[in-house]
């Protein structure tokens, strides 16, 4: 076999592997390109759809790529799937494949393709818009749209989304957006139990008085609701106090 041609050449192996991990329709071509993978029993081939016999060798296939190569196939492969107006968690399980770079051409796919995104297929959405938040080259106004919706989607699911609402709330000029993202760093707290961090959030957005009036609002009843919280804390460690009075 030749060295760039072989069916166990690395560029091969690299488009063998990136080819299984669409899981879609593959041209007439790629699919005679891949009948001696076929009848070698690497591969199987029902119709015009191709996938591995076994995991292992998915496996094996891709971690024998080299890595620059593997980066470039999962990046044209998002591209192609993008292009056709694919499902577009089917993009992002590409970009995710490897550590394909978010340049601006990707990150501004990501932007429009968010929102959708968050709906469709929320765990791997919350990765790769981590991806972007931790990649300083994304272009600043990306980025922070990207960790606003990374800030509600991670509220969504439950989980901690102190640190990237804050970061949103330190450098947006929008103030609805400082106000919800204040809101939501208090609101984790809240349920997490760390009322007296979350009381002080509150006190000091309804000094500052910087938000729309729909955010004050959302604080007051916070404040209130905390605010019984710490007396039931307060009267639960001091109960000498109720039987003096």
């Amino acid at each position: 076999m030749s060295r760039n041609g072989g069916p166990d050449s690395p560029i091969r192996r690299g488009q063998i592997r990136a080819a299984a991990r669409r899981s879609s329709s593959l041209p007439r071509p790629a699919l005679k390109l891949l009948t001696p993978a076929a009848r070698a029993g690497v591969v199987a081939i029902i119709g015009d759809r191709l996938t591995f016999r076994h995991p292992v060798v998915t496996r094996v296939l891709h971690e024998g790529t080299a890595s620059a190569l593997r980066v470039l196939l999962h990046r044209s492969f998002a591209e192609r799937i993008a292009g056709a107006g694919g499902p577009p968690e089917r993009v992002v399980t590409q970009l995710l494949a490897d550590t394909v770079p978010l340049d601006v051409t990707l990150t501004r796919w990501l932007t429009t393709h968010v929102e959708q995104l968050t709906t469709r297929a929320p765990r791997i959405t919350v990765t790769i818009l981590q991806r972007a938040h931790a990649q300083c080259t994304v272009p600043p106004a990306d980025r922070m749209t990207l960790t606003i919706w990374l800030a509600r989607l991670l509220l969504r699911l439950g989980r901690n989304c102190a640190a990237e609402a804050g970061w949103v709330a330190s450098r947006t000029d929008d103030l609805d957006v400082e106000g919800e993202m204040r809101w939501m760093v208090a609101l984790t707290y809240e349920k997490r139990g760390e009322h007296q961090t979350a009381a002080d959030i509150a006190r000091s957005v309804l000094h500052d008085r910087r938000v729309p009036a729909p955010w004050l609002d959302r604080f007051r009843l916070m404040q209130a609701r905390l605010s019984q919280h710490l007396a039931d804390r307060h009267d639960d460690c001091h109960p000498e106090i109720d039987m003096c009075t």
